[in-house]
């Protein structure tokens, strides 16, 4: 009796691990949305302060080169968050934009580490003229960009703080743990198994 009770708890938490992978390409899929005709960004919801913003992810470096080029201007609840792989300095530039941005930088624990405000796009013909930003910077693990005014409008600062929710351990994979929760004690009472 204990062996089945065992082996149906392990059941549930294999059918969560695995749902909760299923769960988060699912909903990246779904969220997905081109800035151009060669990239797709998935979509994330991020809190500055007490600002929240649907961010496009860009994650890998080709997508980080690609950044916010040839797109329209931005809501100020959206914006672009670079994510390396590791912190690292994270120069940015703005080539083919077609509106000004804010950038700011993060360590891994959300601090800022630098802002840029009001970046205009650069306009030269020869792109070896376009200003860097950050260049020097320190290591960073994430850069956010948004559209000029931001960091005045919500006044952000060096004392501002980035919050990053974790999609696989949202809502519904909360939901699917009280489930597999509540099933284990229900099983438990029934078969008079006691943890």
């Amino acid at each position: 009796m204990k062996r089945t009770v065992l082996f149906l708890i392990f059941l549930a938490c294999s059918v969560f691990l695995f749902g909760a992978n299923d769960l988060k390409e699912n909903v990246g899929n779904r969220m997905a949305f081109a800035t151009s005709s060669n990239f797709t960004f998935s979509s994330q919801e991020i809190r500055l302060d007490n600002v929240t913003l649907d961010v496009q992810v860009a994650d890998t470096q080709a997508r980080m080169e690609q950044g916010l080029q040839f797109s329209d201007p931005l809501p100020y609840n959206q914006g672009m968050l670079f994510v390396p792989s590791s912190p690292e300095v994270l120069p940015m530039w703005m080539p083919n934009m077609k509106f000004a941005l804010d950038m700011i930088w993060f360590d891994s624990n959300g601090n800022v580490l630098h802002i840029e405000k009001n970046v205009p796009p650069c306009t030269f013909a020869d792109l070896s003229k376009c200003p860097i930003y950050n260049q020097n910077g320190q290591p960073s693990k994430y850069a956010l960009e948004v559209t000029s005014g931001f960091v005045d409008k919500y006044n952000i600062t060096t004392n501002s703080k980035l919050a990053i929710s974790i999609p696989e351990f949202g809502p519904l994979v909360g939901i699917t743990i009280a489930t597999a929760l509540v099933s284990a004690i229900i099983l438990s009472q029934k078969f008079k198994f006691h943890f």
